[in-house]
């Protein structure tokens, strides 16, 4: 029993390392992965949920690691949305959306 929770609290401390270390573009196609998958489920709680999150870590970032992970994050949502056969339409359409909520509603692509 001692090692399966010494195994369960290395696992957690890696996986929380490894979180940690992410690098701006990899979190930037990790959240555009999350958005699609969201959208497909309809899950509009945890979407709003995660933009939350995903505004708290925009707003630690400079100004170039802000640029790589809205790029990651652009170009993960064309990627996956193309994915799982939502098409491009579908990706300008949420890319409005983040921009008009990022920017303001008067803000179109």
């Amino acid at each position: 029993m001692k090692n399966l929770l010494m195994l369960v609290v290395a696992l957690l401390t890696t996986t929380m390392l490894f979180a940690a270390t992410q690098t701006p573009e990899a979190k930037g196609k990790e959240y555009a992965k999350r958005s699609v998958l969201l959208i497909l489920e309809e899950d509009y709680d945890e979407a709003e949920a995660m933009g939350e999150q995903m505004g708290e870590y925009m707003l630690s970032l400079n100004d170039e690691s802000l640029e790589i992970f809205l790029d990651a994050y652009f170009k993960g949502l064309y990627y996956y949305c193309e994915y799982y056969g939502l098409g491009k339409d579908v990706a300008e359409l949420f890319l409005e959306s983040f921009a008009g909520a990022l920017l303001g509603e008067s803000y179109v692509l």
